[in-house]
């Protein structure tokens, strides 16, 4: 496989395997992109990229979703495009990128890039004239940019902060941007630059090496530049050139380079918008305001966007995919290093950033509710997540089957279903649950939308080393000692050929 560095390399990959669309018909950036993207999403098809789009000039291109993974295998086109084998099992997968992780690179700087090939500003720098944004679900407030990596820096350090939040496009060069306090760049907005009275400069990638769209949606602590750890993604720096217009660091490979300012106390109406968690809700309410000042991209540019909240439960998406390859293995990476001896975290492949599932040893009583308070806590994460399930190491926390059983059948009614308090953790605004007024303003959000975090203790109780506990009676471990002679002589008796249709993705009642 060619080394990927940017999303071109990994299109190309994509093509070699068979898994890239290449739609050569014109289409509409209302709808038709969203819409292809959306049905492919649902029937686990190839990766679309619109190569003609109505009204933009010849060579402007773009694609939907193309992170995303397969029903069963969230990890395979992530792992791709870090340079893994897409077939890598998904805790192998997970281990390699723990590994990786615990190496971040410092990026380079160099004079010139890709991503500066062409260079618009002034009345020129005209987001509807250069960027297909696409309005993607009928009913959403307008059109919207949803991958990307908005960069900006501490003014009292060296942080420069990288991160993904959803942004609306009003007119040629304003838009409106979900920023929630406690979410660290609007925390940088709302109570530094704002707090002062003092404009915030911004630039916003779009496309490009994929870790750095990978790497502004993970956990990263405060004060931490996540381009270090894009580096470590790919195991090599990562290439950084200064913007035009501020003294921004943007990713060299980028396609697409939008340049601006956050004024205080400026704010424009933002949303609704279809969300990951599978609603499209509002309310509208004003939100921080980017004032453009200048486009720099490279010739035939390809946006990535994402059609978030379509299908869900029935189709993936790339945030579904992020979530169990990238947000919940950094989550583990952080509680192995405080010593609890976990061996996976995911979330549910239906609707992954409303709960996650926790594979561990249980080493101690009480160890469950330290374990779940902890998580709770994680930055990132515990904005959106409410309910943690924690089941034995031995459980394949990918096969939900397997998961239900358990839960069903070792979590105590009353003993295992906890919580820690009514209102007494952070919620991100997105949540379909609450009321508007629960949910509070935008620059209060992290302090006024509170609520309960929850978790089912579903592990095996009374164990000791006498009697193993409960054993789950399965071929596998009822015969060990004849498995290999039953696999071998089945077919002489006549028998059928067993097959496990839950691998197979068919459902039980077909």
């Amino acid at each position: 496989m060619e080394k990927i560095k940017d999303i071109r390399d990994f299109l190309n990959e994509l093509d070699k395997i068979g898994e890239l669309g290449q739609v050569e018909e014109e289409v509409h950036w209302r709808l038709e992109m969203s819409g292809i993207g959306e049905m492919s999403n649902r029937l686990d098809d190839k990766i679309p990229l619109f190569n003609k789009i109505k009204g933009y000039p010849e060579g402007t291109r773009a694609t939907s979703d193309p992170y995303r993974g397969s029903h069963g295998a969230l990890h395979r086109r992530i792992a791709l495009s870090i340079g893994m084998d897409p077939n890598i099992s998904y805790y192998d997968y997970v281990e390699e990128f723990v590994d990786r992780l615990n190496h971040p690179i410092k990026p380079i700087l160099v004079d010139k890039g890709e991503c500066q090939e062409i260079v618009h500003t002034g009345e020129d720098a005209n987001i509807f004239k250069h960027i297909p944004v696409p309005y993607i679900q009928d009913g959403d407030g307008g059109r919207y940019i949803d991958i990307c990596t908005i960069i900006a820096k501490d003014p009292d350090s060296d942080w420069n902060n990288w991160c993904n939040y959803r942004i609306m496009v009003h007119s040629r060069n304003k838009m409106g941007v979900l920023f929630t306090s406690g979410q660290q760049t609007a925390n940088l907005y709302y109570f530094k630059y704002e707090g002062r009275n003092q404009p915030m400069p911004v630039a916003i990638a779009l496309g490009g090496l994929p870790a750095t769209s990978h790497v502004a949606g993970m956990p990263i602590p405060s004060g931490v530049s996540e381009v270090d750890y894009a580096g470590a993604m790919i195991q090599e720096p990562v290439e950084l050139v200064k913007a035009v217009t501020n003294d921004l660091l943007v990713p060299t490979s980028a396609e697409f380079v939008i340049e601006g300012v956050m004024l205080p106390g400026e704010r424009v109406d933002e949303g609704p918008f279809g969300e990951f968690l599978g609603y499209i809700h509002g309310p509208r309410r004003p939100a921080p305001v980017i004032r453009v000042q200048a486009i720099t991209h490279r010739k035939n540019p390809i946006l990535p966007f994402s059609v978030s909240g379509g299908g869900h439960g029935e189709a993936t998406t790339y945030l579904s995919s992020e979530f169990n390859a990238l947000l919940t293995p950094t989550v583990l990476n952080s509680v192995r290093k405080l010593g609890f001896p976990v061996k996976a975290i995911v979330g549910p492949e239906t609707n992954s950033y409303a709960s996650v599932i926790i594979a561990t040893k249980v080493p101690y009583k009480g160890y469950v509710k330290e374990l779940a308070e902890l998580i709770a806590a994680v930055p990132g994460p515990s904005m959106y997540v409410d309910l943690y399930w924690v089941v034995d190491e031995d459980v394949d926390v990918s096969n939900m089957e397997d998961v239900w059983e358990e839960i069903m059948l070792k979590a105590h009614p009353v003993k295992d279903w906890h919580n820690f308090g009514e209102r007494e953790a952070p919620r991100s605004p997105l949540n379909i649950y609450q009321t508007a007024e629960e949910k509070g303003t935008l620059r209060l959000g992290a302090t006024v939308a509170k609520t309960c975090k929850c978790y089912i203790d579903a592990t095996t109780k009374e164990w000791d080393e006498k009697t193993k506990g409960p054993r789950r009676m399965e071929f596998e471990t009822l015969y060990p000692a004849y498995k290999d002679w039953v696999e071998k002589n089945r077919k002489d008796y006549g028998l059928p050929t067993y097959k496990d249709f839950r691998h197979e993705g068919i459902p039980w009642w077909k």
